[in-house]
């Protein structure tokens, strides 16, 4: 991961954009799963685009992506599952008519992350390509 600081500017360019960002540093299994939630929440209420970012660890097994959290330490496969994340859980996020990209930047800090809600942003055509240029923004 960049740190603190790109994710800090991260946060400021999204909310620049219209996005309303919820931000969570150093997040462990239990604040990863409730972030995940309340961008869920936030994103089926306000529709338009979502883009959820998280910096810090990630992997995958048997075809399925996780999110490590803080605090863990997994040894073995079995321990996969009670001490990470499925990124499956963030794309029942989506509502109808709605967009989300997700952006796993892998990296050896503390995780943080950011999951960041655009409200109306697919109402008009300037407003969805702004949106799809964040998204391949966020990915480099």
């Amino acid at each position: 991961g960049l740190g603190r600081e790109h994710e800090a500017r991260l946060a400021v360019a999204l909310q620049g954009l219209g996005f309303r960002v919820i931000l969570r540093e150093n997040a462990d299994r239990r604040t990863l799963r409730a972030v995940i939630r309340e961008f869920g929440d936030t994103l089926k209420d306000a529709g338009g685009v979502g883009l959820f970012y998280y910096a810090g660890h990630g992997m995958q097994l048997k075809g399925r992506n996780y999110l490590i959290p803080v605090g863990e330490d997994i040894q073995v496969e079995d321990e996969v599952d009670d001490q990470s994340v499925s990124i499956e859980l963030v794309h029942p996020s989506v509502a109808p008519g709605s967009t989300l990209r997700v952006v796993v930047e892998e990296g050896i800090g503390k995780p943080s992350t950011v999951g960041a809600v655009a409200e109306d942003v697919d109402k008009g055509p300037n407003d969805r390509a702004r949106g799809d240029r964040l998204g391949e923004a966020g990915a480099a």
